[in-house]
């Protein structure tokens, strides 16, 4: 084997490449447009363990995924394996999208991720959706989940306080209420947040 030292300049390259982002923060995104478009000032090797598809990976996590406890339900293999999917997902880019077709079960694998991530009325998860949906989440949470606490903001009624926000493990809410409030909604960090018929993001 040789050894050779690495140039005292190399961060500061890459941060200039990945526009002053280091190594450690650097998304899939990043590393996709690096392996499309590599850097002229220094040599980079990306791991073919890095584009794994989303079908391969999730039978993998699902063979050694611990459901939760606090689970109230029995998950088909391929329940385990979205859920799986969906944990792994968020910790290594921050954000996923879960499409599948109705009757299969987003709801439960949503709620047993929630429960993966352990949430509290410090950094509750805030699940957004429209107004028909807000009695199916609270249904379906205490049915499968009923350790986990829900605080309802919508309505003429609801506080405008920061700390009302934070009496929950999940904050539901729908879309045109988040508009109305997006300064108190922005004064927490959350520890996750689920975006129900999604679709509705793209009105501005």
């Amino acid at each position: 084997w040789r050894v050779f030292p690495l140039p005292s300049d190399i961060q500061r390259e890459i941060r200039t490449f990945f526009n002053g982002k280091s190594i450690l923060e650097l998304s899939i995104a990043d590393v996709a447009f690096a392996s499309l478009s590599p850097p002229k000032t220094f040599g980079l090797q990306v791991s073919k363990d890095v584009f794994v598809n989303g079908k391969d990976l999730s039978q993998q996590l699902g063979n050694v995924l611990d459901i939760p406890k606090k689970l109230r339900a029995d998950l088909d293999e391929y329940q385990k394996q979205g859920v799986a999917l969906l944990v792994q997902t968020l910790k290594s880019t921050g954000g996923v999208i879960l499409a599948d077709e109705m009757g299969l079960g987003k709801t439960i694998q949503v709620i047993a991720a929630i429960l993966k991530i352990s949430p509290s009325t410090e950094n509750p998860v805030l699940i957004i959706c429209p107004t028909s949906l807000i009695a199916n989440w609270c249904n379906e949470i205490q049915k499968f989940s009923p350790s986990l606490s829900v605080n309802v903001h919508r309505g003429v009624n609801r506080a405008g306080v920061i700390s009302s926000l934070k009496t929950a493990d999940i904050v539901l809410s729908t879309y045109d209420t988040i508009v109305s409030d997006e300064l108190l909604f922005r004064g927490i960090k959350w520890g996750c947040i689920v975006c129900d018929e999604a679709q509705a993001l793209k009105n501005p």
